[in-house]
């Protein structure tokens, strides 16, 4: 809308209203149709931007309104359930009733911003001032195990209903369904300059501050203060400052070898996941209660079928206040320094290169601890294992921060536009990435317990390859017209992926160090069978599955380093064919056939996409220290099972060719 020759407003809206159901089986565990839950998302958001032109500067102004909802439960008309976990004698179990963090899991946001950028332009500089400022309020329900979690060591203790394991949240106010609730103002402000210092070289540098705050605090805890001098009630208040600066330095001199030098540096800063922040607010101590009773052969608890009578006291359950999430008082948002360095250059016959580097080292980056667990002994392996501070609590939880962590990333690209409509380029990418906490969940304890494998402090884990590291990548793509009448136009165009399959662990069934988790132990790797007692196998069996997993084999008579190696190489190739189809007009209309996992069609075989399950396949389970000898116990009955599948799990969608048909119309 143009409200005058110099002013133009305009609005727009998107609603979105979506459905999935999810679930996540592997070669070890099966779900059930009703372990399967459904996430529903409903989001409404609204734009209004003006757009101002005055003699020599331009400003931007928009305002922004999202409303979102989303949900996450049993899929519609499936009765609630307690989850329950069945294990087989193999290794492998099976899960159903409700999804243990779907018992009660809702988010709800309302978010308004407010951006101005005004930009100038004198001579050589052309200068930015601009502000953003985000007014965020959240509705979080999140409970788990509100209908009850049981765990059976048999398919015979399950038929007896005596479950081994057992967990219970529940509410201590007057509202069974208690949210977290608070709200987050964040001001930010920024002033840049671009500097045409001469004609070929040209500088940019600028400066940014964010401003958080929290204007809602979480419940007071005085045990927690009393116990480990941290106040529930404290919220982080950080000031970040983020200077910059690059330059573009054209080469080419007024030649037709057109090439250039381009770079920069400057700290960054990013926003802390919410609900990451959330947790403090949820998870007081004083909100809610917890029992809980670690998974052990001798335990036996009765098995209750209605979610809404779940026992509230059970023979050897601990009545805990619930897991307390903590802030350090200095806290801050993740902050890097980072810096690239490219070089672009037109080569021979119409190919332009371009080689990149980028470098980025961590200045502060979530870090998580429990302090309720402290160190009590060491295993042979020199795992250290633990009991905790207070037993009448389950887990205390802080969040602080690293300064340990970085990645670089090479880059190598050649492309090709030809007349016409022909197009041709390839990439390679070469990354790696170190981590000490990859920030997996939005759950502070499974961010502290899985974040960062363990291998011999559960509160102190080194510095590691992370989850997101890509290490090789290769990328082909070609665009080729093909003209079908002199008035009807088509394109086929083809795009290649092949990479280095993510970075992975082996880790332990069983709690080794006694941590109260059971899948986050790296595994031994023993060199000799004189190192470890082996059940249900042999050493052999062992020996040649430690050969073939390159996470182990060149580890030795060691705990590995946590994602020591890759999952296999993954090869995608993707083709598309659009048809423009001529209207007499200035309608457009476009119709495309994309066929997707082209590999695959032409080969059952090919084009397999594999994954290790959630970064750390469960092959071999630890079963405790042997009271005959003092080894390390090792069961093999996963990978000797006839069921055994493999350390990966198959992508079944993203491994099998797909292939969809579609029409655009542009006015």
């Amino acid at each position: 809308m143009n409200l005058a020759a110099s002013h133009q407003l305009r609005v727009s809206t998107n609603y979105v209203d979506s459905l999935a159901r999810i679930g996540f089986p592997s070669t070890t565990q099966y779900l059930m149709p009703t372990n399967y839950y459904a996430f529903t998302d409903k989001t409404s958001s609204t734009v209004g931007q003006l757009n101002s032109t005055f003699k020599s500067a331009v400003n931007e102004l928009r305002m922004t309104y999202q409303r979102i909802r989303d949900n996450r439960g049993d899929a519609a008309g499936q009765q609630r359930f307690p989850f329950v976990q069945v294990d087989f004698p193999d290794g492998t179990n099976v899960r159903f009733g409700s999804e243990n963090s779907s018992h009660a899991n809702k988010l709800n946001q309302n978010i308004t911003e407010f951006t101005d950028d005004f930009t100038l332009i004198r001579g050589r500089h052309t200068v930015t001032l601009g502000t953003h400022n985000e007014f965020l309020k959240f509705y979080n329900l999140f409970i788990q195990n509100l209908y009850g979690n049981y765990r059976f060591s048999s398919p015979a203790n399950f038929a007896a209903g005596i479950a081994q394991s057992y967990s219970l949240n529940f509410s201590n106010t007057s509202n069974p369904l208690e949210a977290a609730q608070f709200s987050v103002h964040q001001f930010g402000a920024y002033a840049g300059d671009q500097w045409r210092l001469k004609p070929a070289f040209t500088v940019t540098y600028g400066v940014r501050v964010d401003i958080p705050r929290f204007p809602d605090k979480p419940h007071a805890n005085p045990l927690a203060v009393a116990e480990f001098g941290i106040p529930t009630d404290q919220v982080p208040a950080p000031t970040m400052w983020s200077p910059r600066a690059g330059f573009n330095w054209d080469l080419s001199g007024g030649s037709n070898n057109r090439q250039q030098v381009r770079g920069g540096a400057g700290i960054f800063t990013g926003r802390t996941p919410y609900v990451w922040l959330s947790n403090q607010y949820g998870n007081t101590g004083v909100d809610f209660t917890n029992i809980a009773v670690n998974f052990a052969t001798t335990v036996a608890i009765p098995f209750v079928a209605d979610p809404n009578s779940q026992p509230r006291t059970v023979t050897g359950g601990a009545t805990g206040r619930q897991t307390i999430n903590l802030i350090e008082p200095d806290y801050k948002y993740p902050e890097i320094v980072r810096g690239n360095l490219a070089y672009d250059r037109e080569i021979a016959f119409g190919m332009i290169g371009t080689a990149e580097v980028l470098v980025t080292k961590n200045i502060k980056e979530i870090f998580y601890q429990n302090v309720n667990y402290i160190p009590l002994s060491t295993l042979p392996d020199g795992r250290l294992t633990y009991t905790k501070r207070d037993p009448s609590l389950n887990d205390v939880v802080v969040l602080s921060n690293t300064g340990r962590g970085s990645n670089w990333t090479t880059t190598f690209k050649v492309e090709r536009p030809f007349a016409n409509g022909f197009y041709a380029s390839g990439s390679y990418l070469y990354n790696r990435a170190k981590s000490i906490n990859d920030g997996t969940s939005s759950v502070a304890r499974s961010n502290w317990a899985f974040g960062s494998y363990v291998n011999f402090d559960v509160n102190n884990p080194p510095l590691a390859t992370s989850n997101y590291e890509t290490a090789h990548r290769v990328t082909l793509t070609a665009s080729i017209p093909i003209p079908i009448t002199s008035s009807v136009r088509s394109t086929a165009s083809l795009y290649y992926n092949g990479q280095n399959g993510q970075p992975y662990t082996i880790v332990f069934n069983g709690d080794a160090n006694g941590d109260g988790v059971t899948t986050n132990d790296v595994a031994f790797v023993p060199a000799s069978p004189d190192q470890v007692v082996v059940i249900n196998g042999t050493w052999d069996q062992l020996n040649a599955y430690i050969n073939g997993d390159c996470t182990m084999r060149d580890n030795r008579g060691s705990i590995p380093e946590r994602n020591a190696c890759h999952a296999p190489w993954i090869n995608s190739l993707d083709f598309r064919y659009g048809v423009d189809v001529p209207t007499g007009g200035r309608t457009k209309v476009e119709l495309t056939m994309d066929v997707f996992n082209l590999l695959n069609l032409f080969n059952k075989n090919w084009g397999w996409s594999v994954y290790p399950n959630l970064n750390s396949p469960i092959t071999i389970g630890y079963g405790g220290i042997n009271a005959a000898t003092g080894k390390e116990t090792l069961n093999l009955s996963t990978i000797t099972s006839p069921n055994f599948q493999g350390t990966f799990t198959r992508d079944d969608l993203r491994s099998r060719w797909q292939a969809q048909f579609g029409a655009r119309i542009r006015f």
